[in-house]
């Protein structure tokens, strides 16, 4: 089944960094390429989103008035606010 617009993307937190460098340069009516190297990262950062409540790309939220989807996608493409894999063991208090 077509799509009924471009590919542009989900929630960006799930974003491949692929993607994410992609996004900002690519008018809104070019679909994006998506790989089976891209869609199994947004995969996998979705189920240890969910794992650990956590995102898994960047720290900033666009929620924050300061911060713009841009930066997001920056962030993502980079890797400069990458979270740890590590996560506190289930249970403690300081998981969110």
């Amino acid at each position: 089944m077509p799509l009924q617009a471009p590919f542009r993307g989900g929630g960006d937190q799930a974003t491949a960094p692929k993607i994410a460098r992609q996004l900002p340069d690519t008018p809104p009516d070019i679909p994006l390429t998506l790989t089976d190297a891209t869609e199994t990262y947004t995969l996998g950062a979705a189920i240890r989103w969910a794992w650990t409540c956590t995102t898994p790309a960047t720290t900033r939220k666009t929620a924050d008035p300061h911060v713009t989807p841009a930066d997001v996608l920056e962030d993502i493409a980079t890797g400069r606010r990458r979270i740890p894999t590590t996560t506190p063991p289930r249970g403690r208090s300081d998981r969110r």
